[in-house]
């Protein structure tokens, strides 16, 4: 999958960026004592770590999915997304004390989505 996400407008290692700061981003929001509602940042939490289990399962050449490559588009996304409400839900807490990685992640987020409505506008427009 991480040499294989040719399918994407985005590289393997944008893929990554984003993976990584979104699991930081859930860990810090589930491990912060003072916010009440922890589920979306637990869902969130739960669905990086499978991801993260299964590209390190494909990397020991453990096929979960017969077909991932099929699925590396639905897994940017769903990342993508996770992240980028996340990070939408801590800037704008006002309880949060200290903002500095929400707003390194929706910043990161928003850039790549930037570069990816660029990518599909160009796909369209050429066709």
């Amino acid at each position: 999958m991480i040499g294989q996400m040719n399918n994407i407008p985005a590289s393997s290692c944008i893929f990554l960026v984003l993976l990584v700061l979104s699991f930081s981003l859930s860990v810090t929001n589930v491990a912060d004592e003072n916010k009440t509602n922890k589920a979306f940042p637990i869902c969130t939490l739960i669905v990086n770590s499978l991801i993260i289990f299964m590209i390190i399962l494909q990397q020991f050449k453990v096929n979960i999915l017969a077909d991932i490559k099929q699925y590396s588009l639905v897994m940017f996304f769903m990342v993508l997304t996770l992240s980028f409400i996340l990070s939408i839900v801590n800037v704008s807490d006002d309880d949060q004390e200290n903002k500095s990685l929400s707003v390194i992640v929706l910043i990161v987020d928003s850039l790549v989505l930037l570069l990816t409505g660029y990518a599909l506008m160009n796909k369209i427009m050429n066709k």
